[in-house]
């Protein structure tokens, strides 16, 4: 004899000849527990056990049985399917896994895009959009340059150099390592000298020869007075009345 209690089944073997178990249970007979980490109401597939719903935060898998990569942004949250984050990486990370770093070279809180651009400039010294470049060695204040430029922002290192990256190393007229000397004044042409040793690189004044244009020519060569910048023979022979010493086509007035 077949006892009532006994002919009136359980809710589980009522859901077992359904589609799917009550939430949290999974299972031929429904009798499984599904996976801890199973979001939402924390439901699963009856026959695989895999969740329904998205893992709970930090979890991934199709069971949820695995961790989210540690640098994730956001909750914390990533992808069943592929790990890879929801919501970004955590400050100074990049990748879709946010398992490698920004450049150090980051400026502000050194956060930077997915695919490594920084997102608050580069640090001062550095340039380009992943600010890995150095800027021009000779930018003045603490360094900086535009970030696609490379223009110097803050001027040039020493007194004198001039240009968008302070390519000019002197102003014209001035010489020196901090190009804070005047040039030789009887220089020739527009008055510039080399930036090492002053040298005169136009020639001289007519009346004066040298490298630096410190001596003089003879007083008696003619024309304009001038005389070669090497070798002070006149350029233009002697004036009227004096004698001139010739030496292979050179004049030296006497």
């Amino acid at each position: 004899m077949i006892s009532i209690s006994s002919a009136i089944p359980t809710d589980a073997a009522i859901i077992s000849n359904t589609t799917e178990c009550l939430p949290g249970y999974h299972g031929v007979n429904c009798d499984l527990p599904c996976p801890s980490n199973c979001g939402g109401d924390g439901s699963c597939k009856k026959y695989s056990g895999y969740c329904w719903s998205r893992c709970k935060i930090g979890h991934t898998g199709l069971k949820c049985n695995g961790t989210c990569p540690p640098n994730c942004g956001g909750d914390g949250s990533c992808r069943r399917t592929d790990d890879t984050c929801r919501y970004g990486c955590k400050t100074g990370y990049i990748g879709m896994k946010c398992e490698d770093t920004c450049s150090p070279n980051c400026g502000g809180d050194g956060s930077c895009s997915r695919i490594g651009f920084c997102r608050h400039g580069c640090r001062a010294g550095y340039t380009g959009f992943t600010c890995k470049d150095p800027c021009p060695p000779k930018c003045g204040g603490d360094g900086s340059c535009h970030i696609a430029t490379k223009w110097c922002l803050q001027g040039c290192k020493l007194p004198g150099m001039t240009g968008f990256i302070c390519e000019h190393t002197c102003q014209l007229g001035y010489t020196g390592p901090g190009c804070n000397i005047t040039c030789p004044v009887n220089c020739g042409g527009d008055g510039g000298c080399s930036r090492d040793y002053g040298h005169c690189l136009d020639g001289c004044r007519p009346g004066y020869t040298g490298t630096t244009c410190r001596g003089t020519c003879s007083p008696n060569c003619g024309g304009d007075g001038s005389c070669d910048q090497s070798v002070p023979v006149c350029k233009h022979g002697c004036k009227e009345g004096f004698p001139g010493l010739h030496r292979a086509g050179l004049n030296f007035c006497l």
